[in-house]
């Protein structure tokens, strides 16, 4: 039954929103900041065998405390690096399985069966990896956020809408943000407001 469920695959669909006004609120008045509603940010990302086939933002960035996201980005090394790991491992199961023939030697040899074992070691790593491609989108997004808004300071009340679809050896994930910018007033700003 558990073999079953490692093969089953599934899509789902969320929305995160934040419930609470942020910290800005409790430790300025609301004369030290301006608020403005950002442009929608879109995402996408894609895997196979779990190995994350989008580009990460080369601009790297991150906003801590961000409503629990993870926007940390999968390198792609790691995935590849498993996936060799569990094709030679399977590989090797299956020699064992298929035997040896009268020299003595595996009948198929550890290259052949490595390779015959792509597809259960896919599945297998795909599983392993099934947040890649959210965690490739999310890093895209968040890349997207400070880079398109330099002049805000503090993100705040973020709501995401999240489909992902998680398949025996793919997975994508459509990630949209909608989030609250505050740009803080300059001393000299309010300074000039207050004559």
């Amino acid at each position: 039954m558990g073999f079953l469920f490692l093969f089953a695959s599934c899509s789902t669909n969320k929305s995160i929103g934040n419930g609470a006004y942020s910290d800005i609120s409790l430790v300025r008045d609301a004369q030290d900041y301006e608020l403005k509603r950002l442009k929608e940010v879109k995402s996408e990302s894609k895997a196979i065998f779990g190995i994350p086939l989008s580009k990460t933002s080369e601009k790297e960035g991150m906003i801590f405390r961000f409503n629990g996201i993870d926007v940390t980005a999968k390198k792609k090394i790691w995935p590849i690096l498993s996936m060799v790991a569990i094709s030679v491992v399977t590989g090797n199961l299956i020699n064992e399985t298929v035997g040896l023939n009268d020299q003595g030697e595996y009948k198929l040899g550890l290259p052949l069966s490595s390779a015959i074992a792509v597809p259960f070691s896919g599945a297998i790593n795909n599983q392993i990896w099934s947040d890649a491609s959210f965690s490739n989108a999310a890093w895209n997004a968040n890349s997207e956020l400070l880079t398109e808004n330099p002049d805000i300071d503090i993100f705040l009340n973020p709501k995401y809408e999240i489909k992902a679809k998680n398949g025996i050896w793919t997975q994508s994930v459509q990630l949209k943000t909608n989030v609250m910018g505050a740009r803080l007033h300059t001393d000299e700003y309010l300074a000039e407001k207050e004559k």
